[in-house]
């Protein structure tokens, strides 16, 4: 049974990444990029398959949608993790979701709340340069 709500979570969390027009997925060579050219960006680093990441989503994908925010999301699930992990390490990835706001070449800023949605918005309004 849990397998199957997992499957179902899984499917809607995806849902929820593809249907709104604020959300990108990207690859893990955008972040990359991104970080070596200082470029302001927002990102999402989590996974369908992480119950975390399933539960705030909505929260997260309803803020940047209410501040007309971008944000790229990078689905660790497709990507090899242990190719990534010092890049994770240095950055203090370690749990997920993250949301990470690029402030500068090779500098980031990490979401620490993820409920509820006036934490994430308040965050956001704080960190998130619409200008870059």
């Amino acid at each position: 049974m849990n397998t199957v709500l997992s499957l179902f979570g899984a499917k809607k969390y995806k849902e929820r990444i593809k249907s709104s027009e604020h959300v990108e997925e990207v690859g893990i060579s955008d972040f990359i990029e991104a970080l070596s050219a200082g470029e302001p960006r927002l990102f999402l680093i989590g996974r369908p398959t992480c119950s975390e990441c399933r539960s705030t989503i909505k929260d997260i994908i309803k803020s940047v949608e209410d501040q007309d925010i971008h944000l790229s999301y990078i689905n660790t699930d497709e990507i090899e993790i242990e190719k990534y992990r010092e890049l994770f390490k240095t950055f203090k990835i370690e749990y997920l979701p993250d949301v990470l706001w690029i402030c500068g070449k090779n500098k980031v800023k990490s979401m620490t709340v993820y409920h509820p949605e006036s934490a994430i918005q308040m965050w956001l309004s704080g960190t998130v340069s619409k200008e870059g």
